[in-house]
């Protein structure tokens, strides 16, 4: 190691380290701010699709595997193991249509569709639908964070909890009726 001059101190070392730390603090919230909104983004898609497939008439299970799919981006990790790091976008799709043709006896599931402990994030969908409307919700309680203290610096509590809820028209309800 080459000595230091005189006049030299190390300053530029020490100046470089306190620069690291300050860009480090500010880049993990705007990671989890975009986090966030991911999630928000999948909880809108996931409710809208839901809605869309309950106002067309479908039955309950088969919107249950629509929300489900849909919301496969916010579901945390497949815990079967037919999804991995390396599977291609053609893979994750095919098991997507899979599951969305036949449900729960694929075997395919993710890590927020049935939480683990009260602790753990959950994915709830609910919808139903009143005469001329069908409604439809996504919501992931105890959403997971890249750091849990951030939410209380934030004021948040324990974290946000990304949901939303749609409304659209009930088309089956008009055109699907039993004719007597």
């Amino acid at each position: 190691m080459k000595r230091l001059r005189k006049n030299q101190r190390g300053s530029t070392i020490l100046e470089s380290l306190v620069c690291i730390i300050v860009l480090g603090l500010l880049l993990v919230p705007f990671l989890q701010i975009f986090m966030w909104c991911m999630q928000f983004l999948y909880a809108e898609y996931a409710s809208f699709f839901t809605a869309r497939s309950l106002s067309l008439g479908y039955a309950y299970g088969v919107v249950n595997n629509h929300a489900r799919v849909a919301a496969i981006g916010m579901s945390g990790n497949e815990l079967t193991g037919k999804i991995h790091a390396g599977s291609s976008f053609q893979a994750k799709e095919q098991l997507a249509e899979k599951y969305m043709r036949h449900g729960d006896s694929t075997g395919i599931n993710f890590e927020y569709w049935h939480p683990s402990s009260n602790q753990s994030p959950f994915l709830q969908i609910w919808k139903f639908s009143d005469g001329d409307k069908a409604h439809a919700g996504v919501t992931l309680y105890n959403s997971p964070m890249l750091i849990p203290a951030l939410g209380k610096g934030f004021l948040l509590g324990e974290g946000v909890e990304p949901s939303s809820s749609v409304t659209l028209y009930n088309y089956a309800n008009r055109y699907l009726q039993d004719l007597d």
